[in-house]
């Protein structure tokens, strides 16, 4: 790996080969989510709970960055579609690998959906940014999926995880199926470490963290979370419950434990 993509990386993959990840780029494809509308507080959530990287558009750095500056990574968000878009999966580019060097970014994210009419628009475009990111030294992150009706296939995952890690991506993001099991053959299939970001589990805490569970029992790095954390109703406790489990080697029954307890107290 080049030495500059390495440097960058160990800023978001931890000793142990692990990552949790704060997503605040959402507010675009999905609206006004309640979450969203303090972006701060928001950032400063995961920061606090001992997320290791926020993933944002690049407007948001400077909003955010009193929140996580010298605590966190940043993750630019280079891809997106709007919320009134006829089809959420045409993601185009609206920030630059350059631009994200300049804002001091750790690495850069890019969307691709695969077995949509326009995968091939998403595939040159992803291509296209790999080039850039071997260029500056970028680790590229691609957000990577199957179409929609297939997003919790297992094997549909397994093929799209190496799909991005064969078209440059430096650490892959997609979908939980489901199990450990199912997960796995994302794991093994992949040259890159996988992380994921939703889950068919219950939006609970206790589903959250179960997803969490099967992710590293099958090998997985980790986790980037958006809305199953700050629509908890403990919010804070659920997020050190992810980030004890994912690097303090808490048990899942420990990490329920105390988010639960937590709640109590409230």
């Amino acid at each position: 790996m080049d030495t500059g993509k390495a440097v960058r990386l160990a800023a978001i993959l931890r000793p142990d080969g692990r990552t949790f990840i704060g997503a605040l780029d959402v507010f675009i494809p999905r609206g006004v989510l309640p979450g969203l509308r303090d972006p701060v507080s928001t950032a400063r959530l995961f920061v606090d709970a001992g997320a290791d990287a926020l993933l944002m558009h690049e407007g948001l750095v400077d909003t955010c960055l009193p929140a996580f500056g010298g605590r966190a990574a940043l993750i630019v968000k280079l891809t997106t579609a709007s919320w009134e878009a006829e089809d959420s999966t045409r993601r185009v580019q609206v920030t630059t690998v350059r631009r994200a060097v300049a804002l001091g970014a750790s690495a850069v994210a890019v969307n691709c959906f695969l077995g949509v009419p326009h995968d091939g628009e998403l595939l040159a475009q992803i291509g296209r940014i790999a080039e850039a990111c071997a260029e500056y030294g970028m680790p590229l992150i691609p957000l990577i999926n199957p179409r929609p009706r297939d997003q919790f296939n297992a094997e549909r995952v397994a093929y799209v995880c190496r799909v991005g890690a064969e078209l440059g991506g430096d650490l892959v993001k997609s979908d939980y199926p489901g199990t450990p099991d199912a997960f796995s053959a994302a794991v093994a299939t992949c040259t890159r470490p996988v992380i994921i970001e939703e889950s068919p589990l219950a939006m609970t805490p206790e589903g959250t963290l179960r997803t969490v569970h099967g992710v590293l029992r099958a090998g997985g790095a980790g986790v980037m979370f958006a809305n199953r954390i700050w629509d908890a109703p403990r919010a804070e406790a659920l997020a050190q419950s992810v980030a004890g489990m994912i690097h303090g080697r808490w048990s899942l029954e420990h990490a329920l434990h105390h988010a639960q307890q937590d709640a109590r107290r409230s």
